[in-house]
């Protein structure tokens, strides 16, 4: 349906007489386009925007824009300083914040670290070198060759002849006690020189990071380096931290004990 330019009335879609005024229609609009009262078209609001020296601000949203909002210079520069001590008065704290996720960000993926370095992927084994004495007796005594192979570290686990050798020398071996006579702990220069070596006869990381030499007193039956059966013997053999777990140097038990010349 349309609307007659003159008057306003709505004229039936066909119609070229408006039926209220009598005149010709001669320009047919839609219901979109209406005018407003007494036919005249309305005028054009402005946004609500101010003007360019802070003068009066005319809401759009109002019948014929006509009321004023007063926003002066002062109003401006009020509204600037508080909208700067509520954003960036908190710079610096913003700064800190930022600063304070990250910390906490780092201690969650550090404790993530730990959690799956130490617990997760953490080999099983003695966690003190006493307790790497204890599973060496037990496993000679028990002719376990699984515990034995448990007791070669990780950079030589694939050397499975390793454990074979000292296996014959096992089946005529049980120690009653071993003691610790001396323990020397190494320092730094001491196990960066045994991963070194391990490096070159291995091809292989050790990663060890701790280390301790022990002089033992082996008393039970045993056979010596020239395979005689022997009561009681001294013996100096390292021990190794690797991932928080302490292995015997399998090596040097092998050269010192079980060897024969």
């Amino acid at each position: 349906m349309a609307v007659c330019e003159s008057c306003g009335a709505r004229v039936q879609d066909g119609l070229t007489i408006c039926p209220e005024c009598g005149r010709p229609v001669v320009k047919m609009k839609t219901s979109l386009g209406l005018k407003g009262e007494n036919g005249k078209k309305p005028v054009q609001q402005r946004a609500y925007t101010p003007t360019d020296d802070y003068g009066d601000i005319y809401d759009g949203n109002s019948i014929g824009g006509s009321d004023p909002v007063k926003i002066t210079k002062e109003d401006v520069k009020e509204y600037k300083e508080q909208n700067r001590k509520q954003g960036g008065g908190s710079g610096v704290g913003k700064v800190f914040g930022t600063i304070f996720k990250f910390v906490i960000f780092a201690a969650i993926v550090f404790g993530i670290y730990l959690f799956v370095t130490k617990v997760v992927l953490k080999p099983s084994g003695p966690e003190t070198y006493e307790e790497a004495i204890t599973a060496f007796q037990t496993a000679v005594n028990e002719k376990d060759s699984e515990k034995l192979q448990a007791l070669v570290p990780e950079y030589i686990t694939a050397d499975k002849a390793l454990v074979e050798n000292i296996l014959p020398y096992v089946n005529n071996t049980n120690y009653t006690s071993i003691k610790i006579i001396k323990a020397t702990e190494w320092n730094s220069t001491q196990v960066d020189e045994f991963n070194d070596k391990i490096q070159v006869e291995h091809g292989k990381t050790a990663d060890a990071r701790e280390g301790v030499t022990l002089k033992l007193g082996l008393r039970g039956s045993m056979k010596d380096t020239n395979g005689v059966l022997r009561q009681y013997m001294e013996v100096n053999i390292d021990f190794i931290k690797i991932k928080g777990v302490w292995y015997p140097d399998i090596e040097q038990v092998q050269t010192q004990l079980f060897k024969q010349e």
